[in-house]
């Protein structure tokens, strides 16, 4: 197996992996932007400071959850087209990236919401496997680049050690 289906197959199982996470989460996209637009246009002058602050505090956590869909969205966009297969190294490196990072801050963010009484397959859903794709892509991330120097092709090689040389 090349490198190339090794990232492919890891990125075929990590779309897999994220879809509860997907399921659980996008059809609360709607409520949220809602929610956004709500607290942006709530203004009363009557209002305590703490009802401000409390307002404040929802719309930084808002906005973070917004931020997370969007990552989320381009992170499995990303893992699509590493499953495709069809981009360059370089670029494999930075999806992984972004995969992994997204799914620390989504795990990161949930942590707060999760207490004694939470249901243990939300936590294994929402903390476990963002966690383990992040793990996942944090490798593929690091042993991409090594792995791309040491397996490329002979011919690659020899091509890159004549570059700008005469044989004559």
């Amino acid at each position: 197996m090349n490198l190339r289906n090794i990232s492919r197959v890891l990125a075929v199982g990590s779309l897999l992996a994220s879809t509860p996470v997907a399921l659980l989460k996008y059809p609360w996209l709607p409520a949220t932007v809602m929610e956004f637009v709500q607290l942006r246009r709530e203004s009363p002058s009557y209002a305590t400071e703490s009802y401000r602050q409390d307002r404040a505090r929802l719309i930084r956590s808002t906005r973070v959850a917004l931020l997370l869909y969007a990552l989320g969205t381009a992170s499995l966009w990303s893992l699509c087209f590493l499953a495709v297969g069809r981009l360059r190294w370089w670029t494999e490196i930075g999806a992984w990236m972004l995969v992994g990072l997204t799914g620390i801050w989504i795990a990161d963010f949930e942590s707060p919401s999760i207490g004694p009484t939470t249901d243990r397959f939300y936590v294994g859903v929402m903390i476990g496997i963002p966690h383990a794709i992040a793990v996942a892509s944090g490798a593929a991330a690091l042993f991409r680049p090594t792995l791309h120097f040491i397996l490329r092709p002979a011919s690659e090689e020899s091509r890159v050690g004549t570059v700008g040389t005469s044989l004559k």
